[in-house]
């Protein structure tokens, strides 16, 4: 099969994990678009539940716009839990529609300083350290090959330049 020259890079882990921190760095880093489940939560829905409807309107809009991009050969960088088998494989379906690559990379942090950081506001997201329990207890683990990087044990620029080490061998 041939490929597109656009890729997509999903980017996973529970709230407070570091994701979008590593999400909105590694995006440039790439020349890729960048787009978030926080802020399509917050564009879809004035007032946020994180219910399984809202999370599918979420994920639905996500898939529209990485299908957009990719037909377009732009490639981007997907910032969202993906907690869901099912969830995770309508976007591996989008991509092999729009005739692109597909990479996983998963973002992990050790609970008390995921605890710790949920503690603070952040930019996007409204998720508190009760939303990363549910999540975490709902988390199905991803199957397919995938890097994971730990952002409590090295810098962000670190887990860039690794993570572009590994999709250049993947590539």
């Amino acid at each position: 099969m041939n490929y597109s020259s656009a890729f997509a890079i999903l980017v996973s882990g529970l709230p407070g994990s570091g994701k979008s921190y590593f999400a909105k760095r590694l995006a440039p880093a790439l020349h890729a678009a960048y787009f978030s489940s926080d802020i399509m939560r917050n564009t879809l829905t004035p007032d946020r539940t994180y219910s399984e409807s809202e999370k599918a309107a979420v994920y639905a809009a996500l898939v529209e716009r990485m299908s957009n991009a990719l037909r377009a050969t732009q490639t981007v960088v997907l910032d969202a839990t993906f907690h869901k088998a099912g969830t995770r494989a309508e976007f591996v379906k989008a991509a092999k529609a729009a005739n692109a690559l597909l990479f996983w990379i998963e973002i992990r942090a050790n609970k008390s300083v995921v605890r710790a950081r949920l503690q603070h506001k952040r930019e996007d997201s409204d998720a508190d350290f009760g939303v990363y329990l549910t999540l975490r207890n709902a988390y199905e683990p991803i199957q397919e090959p995938h890097l994971v990087l730990h952002s409590d044990k090295g810098t962000v620029e670190e887990m860039v330049a690794h993570a572009i080490a590994w999709l250049e061998e993947q590539k």
